[in-house]
């Protein structure tokens, strides 16, 4: 079964990704209300006194309409985002990349809460890439793996990818000392955190995408008398 792609939340999609639980899930739109609200906390560097008494509110209908501000509210988890001048405000906007469309579902937990701190604990954020690539190699080894750094040098001696090895090695280094600081220290480095999304989803690319792009290529366009006649010879060597 196809996994739905990620749609990003975005301003005026009557579905999309939830910003709180992750959900593709239909969305209602509202303009948002208050009565109690002064004017003089609209200023960006408020947001979050804003929405807390917006929230408070739950958007009642008894109120002065905020000019621009807007929110959507999820079918899936029942909570509202907030949006002002067609940006999300609450929760917080994401900057990191978004999953690669073939990321597993399974790892999906961990890169979206990676996605989630990654502003605010770059540490943090690494330490979850880390333990997704784990998982990641757990499903391509098809059993548990304990040691990521054995892992990846096995996968060397069957003639790994220069290129995917560096990508693999740089997220367990990284994850590794975002947990126990060693020579490098990411603490504060949110710029290095960013980067391994990216990096992820170039692993992801190259073991899973670029594989099942040749498989489905070989299964639609190579006749079944043509399998047969390879896989009886490939048997026989």
């Amino acid at each position: 079964m196809n996994q739905i792609p990620y749609t990003s939340p975005t301003f005026g999609l009557n579905a999309f990704n939830c910003p709180h639980c992750q959900a593709y899930a239909s969305q209602t739109w509202c303009n948002v209300l208050t009565s109690k609200l002064n004017i003089n906390d609209l200023n960006p560097n408020k947001h979050r006194i804003l929405v807390e008494n917006l929230l408070k509110q739950k958007f009642s209908m008894n109120g002065t309409t905020l000019r621009n501000w807007s929110a959507s509210f999820c079918a899936n988890c029942h909570q509202y985002s907030v949006w002002q001048e067609k940006s999300l405000v609450y929760p917080r906007s994401l900057d990191a990349p978004l999953p690669h469309i073939d990321l597993p579902k399974e790892l999906m937990s961990e890169y979206e809460e990676a996605r989630l701190i990654v502003n605010d604990s770059p540490r943090g954020a690494a330490a979850m890439l880390r333990l997704a690539i784990q998982k990641l190699c757990e499903i391509l080894e098809q059993k548990p793996v304990k040691n990521l750094n054995a892992c990846i040098a096995s996968w060397v001696e069957d003639g790994l990818d220069s290129r995917i090895q560096k990508a693999l090695d740089s997220v367990r280094i990284i994850g590794n000392n975002a947990v126990h600081p060693g020579t490098l220290d990411i603490k504060d480095n949110r710029d290095i955190a960013l980067k391994l999304f990216t990096v992820v989803n170039f692993i992801v690319e190259k073991k899973i995408s670029e594989l099942k792009n040749m498989d489905e290529f070989y299964d639609r366009f190579i006749p079944e008398d043509y399998k047969r006649s390879i896989t009886q010879r490939d048997n026989k060597s």
